[in-house]
């Protein structure tokens, strides 16, 4: 194609989108899937690339991820794709990868796939050192998308549907971008027919076992029999929610700043300050605190934010506490003034350790305990929080043991006659139940717990007038770094 030759509408729509986002990456990666919106978006791509609109270098993905376990029917996509990108000169990398499961819906094999295609562009682009990766999701896509947010009940957050761009996972520098967003279906079918692009069918697209499919194929043709401008009305709809959430996000208090993080790995949410805020901010808020700890927003549907809303708000009436599960792996519990948001897996266990004399002790990756021999201090000092303490020498016989609770410990704290469970002692200084099994708990030779990590010290080596060399014991938490990984996608109902 001649250069004084105007661009096909397609590629001035894509070539609009990088001006606007002001996008000037030196390398671009395509999803190439062997469809006709993938092959669309890439001839797109090689026209800017060709007349030096976009002064870029250009790489094509396919990966090879059959969800059938009829493999030489998927293959042809591959060997496709080889094809084309041989035609244009472009060098295309690909990856075979086998995640075919029998599955009675196929949900988790679609989830799947999507996820080893995104874990693949992202590798990919790494090594190409591409700041952009192009996948060539359109307006049609995006109606469908929101309305499947929609039957699920979510909020503003996920009916605004899929940004058109953003970075392709947390923490990444590298781009998602989807320069066919607000491209019609018809659109592209034009640039495929105007430039004699062949492109595969895909037959899993005709498929109702996927949820996607029965959108396209029932839904929204039975929903177009009452509204024939349904699609457009939903695409409206989507703007919409993006005008809100936007809005939300510019005006969210700074209550944000106020939360905690602590040792534990918790998430710790004021309660007072929550509640003064507007529902609105409520909600977005306690998105906030989800999408901090990496809990995928498609997940999350406005029964889950209501649930947990109801139960914040009933602390002020109920003074016994909530308990409220979003995932095995996600807990939200109030404790005290307080909301924490944790995963139950962590902190995780740490084995046991012996301490055969003072010294400073690392008893896991975020636990540190230090003994060190002193004088005796002028007056008794002992911490209300359990954290730094003075034990009487005469009463620490090394070697000492640091643990964790078990069954059936019994302890004596300062000031009590007698020793109790030591269960029941961490019930009634109400420590949450997600603390309990993690304290630390000090035993010296004798089997003796002489000292529970937030309690305190035993009633028995308190320091008394006739101590002559006291023990500082100091015990210290770092804040868990949040996990990066996944949550589980089945949350509950």
């Amino acid at each position: 194609m001649s250069t004084s030759t105007p661009l096909p509408p397609l590629a001035q729509h894509v070539a609009n989108v990088f001006q606007q986002l002001h996008l000037c990456p030196k390398n671009i990666l395509v999803g190439l899937s062997g469809g006709g919106d993938s092959i669309a978006l890439a001839h797109a791509l090689h026209l800017l690339t060709q007349r030096n609109i976009l002064q870029a270098s250009l790489y094509l993905a396919h990966l090879f991820h059959p969800l059938t376990p009829n493999e030489t029917a998927d293959k042809q996509f591959m060997v496709f794709c080889q094809q084309w990108a041989n035609q244009y000169n472009l060098p295309l990398i690909t990856q075979t990868t086998s995640i075919w499961k029998k599955s009675p819906r196929q949900q988790a094999n679609e989830q799947q796939a999507r996820k080893v295609r995104y874990q693949f562009l992202t590798k990919t682009a790494k090594r190409l050192k591409c700041e952009i990766v192009a996948v060539a999701h359109h307006k049609n896509d995006q109606i469908e998308t929101v309305l499947f947010h929609l039957l699920r009940g979510s909020g503003p957050q996920t009916l605004q549907g899929m940004p058109l761009l953003r970075p392709i996972a947390k923490g990444e520098k590298i781009l998602l971008l989807r320069p066919l967003l607000n491209v019609e279906k018809s659109q592209i079918l034009h640039h495929l027919r105007q430039h004699n692009l062949p492109y595969l069918q895909d037959p899993l697209n005709q498929d109702l076992h996927f949820d996607r499919n029965k959108i396209r194929h029932q839904i929204l043709p039975f929903l177009a029999k009452f509204q024939p401008k349904i699609q457009q009305r939903i695409w409206n709809l989507s703007l919409l929610m993006k005008e809100i959430a936007d809005f939300l996000q510019q005006h969210l208090p700074p209550l944000q700043h106020h939360l905690q993080k602590d040792p534990f790995g918790a998430t710790l949410l004021p309660i007072h300050n929550f509640l003064q805020l507007h529902p609105a901010i409520q909600n977005l808020t306690l998105m906030h605190i989800l999408d901090q700890l990496h809990f995928p927003s498609t997940q999350i549907t406005q029964h889950h934010i209501q649930q947990l809303r109801s139960k914040i708000q009933q602390t002020t009436q109920n003074p016994h506490p909530f308990h409220y599960t979003l995932s095995k792996h996600l807990c939200a519990t109030s404790e005290g003034p307080y909301v924490a948001f944790y995963s139950p897996q962590s902190p995780p266990q740490w084995p046991p350790k012996i301490l055969p004399q003072p010294g400073h002790y690392t008893l896991s990756q975020n636990l540190t305990l230090t003994l060190q021999t002193c004088s005796t201090p002028p007056q008794p000092q002992h911490s209300q929080t359990g954290k730094q303490e003075t034990l009487d020498m005469n009463h620490v016989h090394f070697p000492l043991l640091a643990r964790q609770r078990q069954p059936g410990d019994r302890f004596q704290p300062l000031g009590m006659q007698q020793s109790k469970k030591l269960k029941e002692i961490l019930i009634n200084k109400k420590i949450p139940r997600r603390l309990r099994d993690h304290l630390c708990v000090l035993e010296d030779k004798k089997g003796n717990i002489l000292f529970v990590e937030n309690v305190g010290i035993c009633h028995q080596a308190r320091l008394q007038n006739s101590t002559s060399q006291a023990i500082q014991l100091q015990i210290q938490r770092h804040p868990l770094q949040p996990s990066t990984k996944n949550w589980e996608k089945n949350i509950q109902k």
